[in-house]
């Protein structure tokens, strides 16, 4: 069921300056780009050029950084790519028996984990590249949405159909499964200590529930959206992408922060750079943007295509920021550092 092969990334689009890709400084940057990138801030953010545009991926899902940047895994039609910085241009391939979506590394970037189309999850182990398990989570052509390793990653949250299941990884069991009795659940998170799954319905609602017992803790009607939640990287804001508008509300109080104006689309997707000054989000017409989370101001509107974006990552260092497409296509945004 599982294998391991090499591959060769062999068609990039054509950009001034740039014909293949290597890594630099454990990212997929331009070959032919010439000296160092300087770490996006909000100062210098307006400066942000494309330094790759990748193409034949396949990507049928997220990518996704390891914690240590030393990795970039993506959700393709024939499993998950793994690319490292020893490995060059090449990227080793976890097969999987049906597309993947949902790519996710554990906090000490030593496991991953991607979710198929058909409710199947792949676990691997990252110190041998091995495959160490495989649950079937959900029937047949559910797909699964979302996963993440938490309590201290012991435990893995999926979301796939209108339920979210915990797994306990050392028995490999479902200890779990979370439905919502009103609305279907359109997006979910575990917070950083393992102690809830945050969730949105379809409906705009927030409910918090035990991840141990799957009790409903807490509900309120804050008419979010479900496409997206993320946490910043301190847990002190909460962030949910909808139609047109990104919620922010401070996670101790629960109260909003503002909702900003964030396109005349669906947003898709949301991720926060390592220190959470910066909020990059992205929407189903192919905007980019990225904003000052202090201020809540946009800072940079990136034109990416007119694909929906699905995935978003900030490098763990901070020098590069990755997206991709449901064409399969890759964008690596960067800034060229001074000479």
């Amino acid at each position: 069921m599982y294998s391991k092969k090499w591959f060769i990334p062999i068609f990039i689009l054509s950009l001034p300056l740039l014909s293949s890709i290597f890594i630099y400084g454990n990212k997929l940057v331009a070959a032919q780009f010439n000296g160092g990138l300087a770490i996006i801030t909000a100062e210098n953010v307006n400066q942000l050029q494309r330094l790759e545009v990748v193409a034949n991926l396949v990507s049928s899902g997220q990518i996704v950084y390891s914690p240590s940047g030393d990795y970039l895994a993506v959700g393709t039609e024939s499993g998950v790519q793994i690319y490292a910085e020893t490995l060059n241009s090449e990227f080793q391939l976890m097969e999987t028996d049906a597309p993947v979506y949902s790519v996710t590394f554990s906090s000490d970037g030593l496991q991953l984990a991607g979710g198929d189309y058909e409710g199947n999850i792949y676990l691997w182990d990252m110190a041998n590249h091995q495959a160490i398990g495989i649950f079937n989570a959900y029937e047949n052509d559910v797909i699964v949405w979302k996963l993440a390793f938490f309590d201290n990653n012991d435990l893995l949250m999926s979301l796939g159909g209108s339920s979210v299941k915990v797994w306990d990884l050392a028995s490999r069991t479902n200890i779990t499964t979370i439905r919502n009795p009103e609305y279907p659940i359109s997006a979910a998170i575990p917070d950083t200590f393992g102690s809830f799954i945050i969730i949105v319905d379809s409906n705009g609602s927030l409910h918090i529930f035990d991840s141990d017992s799957g009790k409903n803790q807490l509900s309120l009607q804050r008419n979010l959206g479900g496409f997206d939640l993320q946490l910043s990287p301190d847990q002190s804001i909460l962030a949910s992408a909808g139609v047109r508008q990104v919620t922010l509300l401070d996670w101790e109080t629960s109260d909003l922060i503002t909702k900003l104006e964030a396109s005349s689309e669906a947003i898709s997707d949301i991720a926060f750079n390592a220190d959470g000054t910066l909020m990059a989000t992205g929407d189903t017409k192919g905007k980019i943007r990225i904003w000052d989370v202090q201020n809540l101001t946009e800072l940079i509107n990136l034109a990416n295509g007119d694909s929906e974006i699905l995935s978003l990552a900030f490098s763990p260092d901070g020098l590069t920021l990755i997206s991709n497409d449901i064409d399969g296509i890759v964008h690596v945004w960067g800034i060229p550092a001074d000479d």
